[in-house]
């Protein structure tokens, strides 16, 4: 009888140290959680008192049919706006809006009085503004960095730019096919291109020379505007034809080993280029 009480009170202790167990794992699970929360309010969460709202912001919203939205919004001290925006790969022209912003009880959002058909609020943030959605939510999800406006001159920019500006870089590999080196015998003459300071791009495509406008941001997105170039027909004209596509469908690059890579969101990389000066 004994040795059943004891057994009895054996698997009551531990039981009873099983549960004390889980309990502090919850206890630090959801401290952690709340140190994560907390960490990112600090971070993100700004008001309308503790930081300099005045100015304007730059962002590249995502688009269904086009390579992305480009749109200005610059907010000023007597609580006016002006929105500028345009559909990159569609029009080179900005369309233009100006009204008044009021701000939400908590003065940590603008809301654009004038605009009810569309995303009209805004989140403050460290030299930025996040558009939340129709509803005033925060976007989420694998796109949820492209609603992010970044305040003009107020952050760096990002890892590769140092590594792609004012440098000519020859295509190498083109939708996963190698190119072929040019024959010099025919004249023939290498893709490539090269990024400037101030905006502007051009390069020899295979057949004509090209040029237009570009912008990168500080999270490795880049954007092409309309694209010009000269009118030539010749050997190379294939690559040419293809390699001229790429710039309607890329949204963002990086460096490695000397080689620029080109791509779509997170696919295969569309273009690569070599380093030759």
């Amino acid at each position: 009888m004994w040795i059943k009480t004891i057994l009895l009170l054996a698997i009551v202790l531990i039981i009873s140290c099983s549960h004390n167990i889980e309990k502090k794992e919850d206890i630090s699970k959801t401290t952690t959680t709340k140190e994560q929360s907390n960490n990112y309010e600090d971070r993100f969460h700004k008001t309308k008192s503790n930081t300099n709202w005045q100015g304007t912001y730059k962002g590249f919203i995502p688009c269904a049919d086009c390579s992305g939205i480009e749109t200005f919004l610059t907010l000023n001290d007597n609580e006016s706006y002006t929105l500028k925006y345009r559909y990159i790969g569609k029009s080179m022209e900005f369309t233009e809006k100006k009204g008044s912003f009021i701000w939400n009880d908590a003065e940590d959002r603008i809301i654009l009085k004038d605009i009810k058909d569309a995303p009209n609020q805004y989140q403050l943030a460290e030299n930025s503004l996040i558009q939340l959605d129709i509803n005033g939510n925060r976007i989420l999800g694998s796109l949820q960095d492209e609603y992010v406006f970044e305040k003009e001159n107020s952050n760096p920019m990002n890892m590769y730019y140092e590594q792609l500006i004012d440098k000519t870089w020859q295509l190498i590999e083109l939708n996963g096919i190698t190119i072929p080196t040019p024959n010099k015998e025919l004249k023939e003459k290498a893709t490539d291109i090269k990024f400037e300071k101030n905006g502007n791009m051009s390069g020899f495509a295979g057949c004509n020379y090209f040029s237009g406008p570009f912008h990168v941001t500080t999270n490795d997105r880049i954007f092409f505007g309309q694209i010009t170039k000269t009118l030539a027909f010749c050997t190379r004209q294939d690559i040419e034809d293809k390699f001229m596509t790429i710039f309607d469908t890329i949204d963002n690059y990086y460096v490695e080993n000397n080689i620029l890579i080109l791509r779509k969101g997170i696919s295969a990389p569309i273009a690569k280029f070599k380093l030759v000066k």
